[in-house]
């Protein structure tokens, strides 16, 4: 086999162990590797080096029973699926219960958090623990992390209402006696995820549809029929995003081509080569770059999250058949056209138009390049996204990568 080949190889493994592990928290390396469709000794190893890195945690069995595993609980930790995950050949796993972009939490070794933050495993039989925190009436989102969910607000920012809310007591959906409660609601990049604390107080983010209620009635029909229209609304969503974003990523492309092609030209033929101030090429080359970043990065939480199989994240990110470049010769600046708070304004509309939906540099000149014929830049509309947040008709949410959406009272 070349090297090439089993690069690609093992990238579909982890790929594939990676969803496993956040649709089947505290899953022995057996299930992991049935799950995932590789080798057990492929599962061992990765799971191992994953290990090293703190990216999971193995749990010991009192029973003396095989070790289960958890995604390390910690916001620094990134999941270890390479940035061209989507391009892997992985078979679907589980497709009633993808995980999230917010990854279940059970693993190996210890996470990276500190040691009080993930304790023990849960117990099969738990000891009846304190009762969950009343969920709190002003719940704000974090700006350093994912959105926290705002009251009443799951169905515009999920598209669709979730069944599961805060105070919760819920069970893993493939491991019954795993329990916990739901202590916050959190939508990452518009994906929803369950922040659920256990009984011996170590935290997890699982998404919901990996979840069930952990009373004695079940899982009733009409709480299943509202999960179903979530996953749904969801996976749509993911789609429209990942399609969004690879098409922006595209475009950048072919402007930088473009712009490379013309002085390629004049050198060729040894005349002047064309300047201009208003673009210059690194700006070209960083919009790619921050735009290949925003679409790997969601590629990545897509993954995670088992929304979507491997094949339908190539289909969604690949460019449409018959779809020639949608890229004219490059649109002259915008800074000279428009007044003097021109942009920012148009931005400001993006936002207040999208109450609840939060918003990449990459994203928002995707949608205002296609709304106003513009080719404006991704540094002008950061800018005015930090006027608008010192203004506080903004507010960032994330700094990795740098989000935006419209403040909570503007």
């Amino acid at each position: 086999m070349s090297t090439t080949s089993s690069e690609t190889s093992r990238a579909d493994n982890e790929d594939a162990l990676w969803q496993a592990l956040n649709t089947q928290p505290m899953a022995t390396t057996g299930e992991l590797s049935a799950a995932a469709g590789i080798t057990a000794s492929s599962a061992r190893k990765i799971l191992a080096r994953w290990t090293d890195d703190n990216t999971v945690t193995r749990h010991a069995d009192d029973s003396n029973g095989p070790h289960r595993w958890t995604v390390t609980t910690s916001d620094t930790v990134t999941p270890p699926v390479p940035n061209t995950a989507a391009t892997g050949t992985d078979t679907a796993r589980e497709p009633a219960a993808p995980d999230t972009d917010i990854a279940a939490q059970d693993t190996d070794t210890r996470p990276a958090e500190p040691a009080t933050d993930t304790a023990a495993p849960p117990a099969d039989v738990p000891a009846a623990p304190e009762p969950a925190p009343e969920a709190d009436d002003a719940v704000t989102p974090d700006d350093a992390d994912s959105a926290e969910l705002p009251d009443d607000d799951s169905d515009s920012l999920f598209g669709a209402p979730c069944p599961i809310a805060v105070g919760d007591e819920v069970a893993n959906r493939y491991h019954r006696s795993w329990r916990g409660w739901v202590t916050e609601m959190r939508c990452q990049d518009g994906i929803a995820g369950c922040i659920i604390e256990t009984p011996d107080g170590a935290q997890s983010s699982i998404p919901p549809w990996a979840l069930v209620p952990a009373g004695p009635d079940g899982v009733g029909e009409e709480w299943q029929q509202q999960m179903d229209a979530l996953i749904a609304a969801q996976h749509d969503r993911a789609v429209h995003e990942l399609a969004d974003r690879s098409t922006a990523a595209r475009e950048h492309l072919e402007q930088l081509s473009q712009r490379l092609g013309g002085i390629a030209t004049a050198l060729g033929t040894g005349t002047v080569v064309p300047h201009d101030d208003t673009a210059p090429i690194a700006d070209y080359a960083g919009d790619l770059e921050a735009a290949m970043a925003d679409l790997n990065g969601f590629r990545t939480l897509v993954t995670g999250s088992g929304l979507l199989t491997v094949d339908e994240i190539k289909r969604a990110t690949a460019r449409p058949t018959g779809m020639r470049s949608t890229v004219s010769a490059p649109n002259h600046g915008t800074a000279e056209k428009l007044p003097p708070g021109g942009l920012r304004g148009m931005v400001e509309d993006a936002l207040r138009d999208n109450p609840g939906r939060s918003f990449t540099t990459t994203v928002l000149k995707h949608m205002l390049d296609q709304e106003y014929q513009r080719n404006i830049s991704s540094g002008a509309i950061s800018n005015a996204l930090d006027k608008l947040t010192e203004q506080g008709v903004a507010r960032r949410i994330s700094d990795t990568p740098r989000t935006w959406a419209l403040a909570e009272n503007p």
